[in-house]
């Protein structure tokens, strides 16, 4: 029993020296003043061009959540997309999706970002996609992620 207190402080001698995400290795530290923390769920956002015509481009925004047993079940997915054209010039769009309580965490939807770019030719384009999960209009204590993508824009007929 001695070898094992000794061990343990060890480790946390080393997790204060070191960092203090340094303890979360330590499997012998324990959780911070004696509380248990619940993993934060991770929110998967991934996107592709449909459509890049004139002045605008369709985006299919897919996001899904990892863990589904979350203690507030979102009544809505909130979803900004932002386009960072020529000189830093944003271009903002934002949708909102309802979600089923009983259904999966997970959604498909599609937006036009309108913009005053000139596609001529395929090129790498900037977007900032977020995805904030709610509950009746709020956020609270639900997920949420920004994501950045750089997207090849090929001009579509």
């Amino acid at each position: 029993m001695p070898k094992i207190s000794l061990l343990k402080n060890i480790c946390l001698l080393i997790a204060l020296s070191v960092s203090p995400l340094s303890a979360a290795a330590c499997p012998l530290a324990g959780p911070p003043h004696g509380k248990m923390h619940a993993p934060v769920p991770v929110l998967q956002i991934n996107t592709s061009i449909i459509e890049a015509k004139g002045n605008h481009v369709l985006l299919e925004i897919n996001w899904h959540i990892e863990q589904e047993n979350l203690a507030i079940a979102p009544t809505e997915a909130s979803i900004i997309a932002i386009l960072i054209g020529a000189r830093g010039r944003e271009y903002k769009v934002s949708s909102s999706v309802s979600i089923d309580p009983k259904g999966p965490l997970s959604g498909t939807t599609r937006v036009v970002i309108n913009h005053e770019e000139q596609f001529t030719g395929p090129t790498d384009r900037h977007f900032v996609v977020t995805v904030a999960l709610k509950r009746n209009g709020h956020s609270g204590g639900l997920p949420s992620r920004k994501k950045e993508f750089v997207l090849r824009v090929s001009p579509t007929d």
